[in-house]
């Protein structure tokens, strides 16, 4: 039972009020900068079912990084409170955007590829079926 564990943090509980707050500042401040672009990336990756934000904040876990399994951004609380206290809610912002255009890419691969192919000419997809990706696995 996930509720039971020590991983997992309600920052609507009221100590973390302050930190709940943050969070929704840094939300609508990732929102309001992806809205102001108007590449066709950034139109395709906020169409409304890629909209919506879903996060759990945790403690110890996966390195205290942030991360991204299915739909859901997975925020450490010390790196939320790190952002808060060093006011850096514009680096907090740029991982929220940062975590979100994984979930894009994971559930929308053809049009990553095809934005990957329209727009960074110089990569290059490596696909299951080369040399290369066997020798890099």
């Amino acid at each position: 039972n996930l509720s039971s564990c020590n991983y997992f943090i309600n920052i609507k509980n009221e100590q973390y009020s302050h930190l709940y707050s943050f969070l929704l500042k840094c939300i609508d401040q990732s929102t309001k900068i992806l809205s102001q672009q108007h590449s066709l990336f950034i139109l395709k990756l906020f169409s409304n079912k890629n909209s919506e934000w879903n996060f759990c904040i945790f403690n110890d876990i996966m390195f205290n990084l942030p991360f991204t399994l299915s739909n859901i951004i997975f925020i450490p609380i010390n790196y939320l409170t790190m952002s808060y206290s060093n006011n850096s809610n514009v680096k907090f912002s740029n991982t929220l955007i940062h975590e979100k255009i994984h979930i894009f890419q994971r559930f929308n691969l053809n049009k990553w590829i095809n934005i990957i192919n329209l727009s960074f000419k110089n990569w290059i997809l490596i696909k299951h079926n080369t040399l290369i990706y066997n020798y890099l696995i």
